[in-house]
C-alpha cells in the first residue's frame, strides 16, 4: 500500500494550493518514523508514551537531495512526543482517533545557530536552524480490523502533512519578523474543558460544535485541512469523499446560522426556570470573553477586538463570527473541488 507523498503529487499541491515543497522530505521522514513506532506498539499490544528524536544524521538526506529545500526550511532536529493507547473496549466507530500537534516556536520548537556539521554552502545562506517539536497521540479500539488499520495509517499521513504545514508557517513568520501566529480562536474550548461541569452538558455540546466551526474557519486551518485532504483525493472518488469529515465540516460551516444555534440551545433548556437559563448563558459568555482576553493580552500580547469584547451574550458572539465561518466553509469546498480537478499520478 502506498502512503508516502511523491514529488509529482506534491508539485500539484504546490501549484494549486500553495504548499511548499520544502516540507515534502520532512513529511515523509516523520511519517516513516512514527509509522514504525506505531506498528511496533500495535504488535507488542502495549501502551506507549515516549519521545522520539530524529537528528541531523537522519535529516542529512534532505539537504543532500535538494539544498534549496533545506535552506527554505532548515530543520536539523525533530523531537516527537509519541503516545499509543490501546483501549479496553471498541469506543470509536472508525476504530481509532489520532491527535497531532506542531509546537510553535518558543513553545516546544526553537531556533538555534546552525550545527558545525551543516555544509558551508548552506550556512552561508542561513544563520538559524530549527528544532521542530511535534506530538502524535493514538487511541485505538480493542479490536481494530484490517480496513481500519489502513485508515489509521492514512490518517497518520494526513496528520503529518497538516502539522508540517503549520511548522513551515511558524518558521517563516518567525524569521520574517512577523508576530507569531495567534491561535486564540483555535483554542476557545479550553475554558469549557476546564470548567465545563458548571454548564449543562447538552447545551455545552452545541456550544462546542460552534467552537469547532470557529476553529476550522481560521485561515491557517483552512489551508492545512485542504492540503491534508489530498490523500483522500488519491484513494477515493468524489462521491465517497463527500462522506468524510472534511466535506461534513465544510457543509456545516456553509450552513451555520447563529440564530438557529441559539434557538436550539434555548429549546434544550426549555425545562429549566428562566433564571437558570440566564445563568447558563451568562456563564458560557463570561468564559469565552475571559479566555479571549487572557490569550490575547497575556499569551500573545495582541490588541483586543472591541467588537468581541463588547458582545453582550453568546448570540452576539455567534452572529459576529457567522460571516467568517460561512465564507471559510465555501473556501474549503472550493479547495476540495480543485483537488479533485488535479491529475495525480
Amino acid at each position: 500500500m502506498k502512503y508516502i507523498i511523491t514529488e509529482s503529487q506534491y508539485k500539484l499541491l504546490t501549484e494549486d494550493l500553495g504548499v511548499s515543497r520544502a516540507t515534502l522530505a520532512y513529511t515523509n521522514i516523520i511519517y516513516e518514523t512514527v509509522k514504525d513506532k506505531l506498528l511496533e506498539s500495535i504488535r507488542n499490544n502495549r501502551n506507549v508514551n515516549e519521545t522520539i528524536t530524529i537528528g541531523l544524521k537522519d535529516l542529512f538526506k534532505v539537504y543532500k537531495n535538494d539544498v534549496e529545500d533545506f535552506i527554505e526550511l532548515p530543520i536539523e532536529k525533530i523531537v516527537i512526543k509519541f503516545s499509543y493507547n490501546k483501549l479496553e473496549d471498541n469506543v470509536y466507530p472508525e476504530g481509532f482517533v489520532t491527535v497531532a500537534f506542531a509546537d510553535m516556536i518558543g513553545e516546544g520548537s526553537q531556533l538555534k545557530s546552525p550545527s558545525r556539521y551543516i555544509p558551508k554552502e548552506i550556512t552561508d545562506e542561513i544563520d538559524q536552524t530549527l528544532i521542530a517539536g511535534f506530538e502524535f497521540n493514538f487511541n485505538v479500539n480493542k479490536d481494530i480490523n484490517e480496513e481500519q488499520m489502513d485508515e489509521l495509517f492514512y490518517d497518520l499521513r494526513d496528520a503529518v502533512t497538516h502539522e508540517c504545514n503549520h511548522m513551515y508557517e511558524y518558521y517563516n513568520r518567525e524569521i520574517s519578523g512577523a508576530k507569531g501566529l495567534d491561535t486564540t480562536l483555535s483554542f476557545m474550548k479550553r475554558p469549557y474543558e476546564m470548567f465545563g461541569d458548571k454548564i449543562r452538558e447538552d447545551v455545552l455540546q452545541i456550544w462546542k460544535l460552534f467552537l469547532n466551526l470557529l476553529y476550522v474557519s481560521e485561515p491557517y486551518e483552512v489551508r492545512a485541512m485542504s492540503q491534508e485532504a489530498y490523500s483522500k483525493r488519491l484513494r477515493m472518488p468524489f462521491e465517497k469523499f463527500k462522506e468524510t469529515k472534511y466535506w461534513d465540516y465544510s457543509n456545516r460551516m456553509i450552513d451555520f446560522d447563529a440564530q438557529a444555534y441559539y434557538d436550539y440551545i434555548i429549546d434544550l433548556m426549555g425545562d429549566l426556570p428562566k433564571e437558570e437559563q440566564t445563568e447558563i448563558l451568562n456563564t458560557i459568555h463570561e468564559y469565552f470573553i475571559a479566555y479571549y482576553e487572557f490569550s490575547k493580552k497575556i499569551v500573545y500580547q495582541n490588541p483586543l477586538n472591541k467588537k468581541i469584547i463588547n458582545t453582550k451574550n453568546i448570540m452576539d458572539i455567534m452572529k459576529y463570527f457567522q460571516p467568517q465561518i460561512n465564507k471559510s466553509g465555501k473556501k474549503l469546498q472550493r479547495n476540495f473541488m480543485r483537488l479533485y480537478a488535479l491529475q495525480p499520478e
